[in-house]
């Protein structure tokens, strides 16, 4: 067995770690994304950390640490539980979070890059993931959040 295909069966496993005998292809296939896109994003903060760590923002850097280890728990409560309802949830409230925590630590639009605007990849993933009309809220919260963030 190569590294390759040991790295694809990981990938693969940890893909559907949320699924359900029980569950049809439409809603498998949203639980396999998510997954997976939850995984690469916390993967991928381990950059953004060591990045803002490095540059001597450690408050800045602790943010996205704890959405990572927040990540980590959400998928294990997901794997044993299979509630997708909970993980889509919690996957979403944090990619909402997550984006204006660090803007405001950063000291705002200029200072952090304008980086909430990855909480609007996050609202328009809501729809994949949600319906339409339950996706209606975190649009709101995305422009409620812009909002506050403008009026400080």
């Amino acid at each position: 067995m190569t590294l390759p295909t040991s790295i694809g069966r990981l990938v693969r496993r940890l893909a559907f770690l949320g699924v359900a005998d029980g569950d049809s292809d439409a809603v498998r296939a949203q639980k396999v994304a998510l997954t997976l896109a939850a995984l690469s994003v916390t993967a991928l903060a381990v950059i953004w950390v060591a990045t803002y760590y490095v540059l001597g923002l450690p408050e800045a850097a602790a943010i996205p640490f704890v959405y990572q280890v927040a990540s980590v728990v959400s998928l294990a409560v997901f794997a044993r539980a299979k509630s997708y309802r909970f993980f889509r949830f919690s996957q979403a409230a944090m990619m909402t979070m997550l984006p204006f925590l660090l803007q405001w630590r950063l000291g705002g639009y200029v200072a952090s890059s304008a980086v909430s605007l990855w909480a609007l990849v996050a609202a328009i993933g809501t729809l994949f993931f949600f319906t339409a009309d339950e996706s209606v809220p975190w649009f709101v919260a995305f422009l409620s959040l812009t909002a506050l963030s403008g009026s400080f």
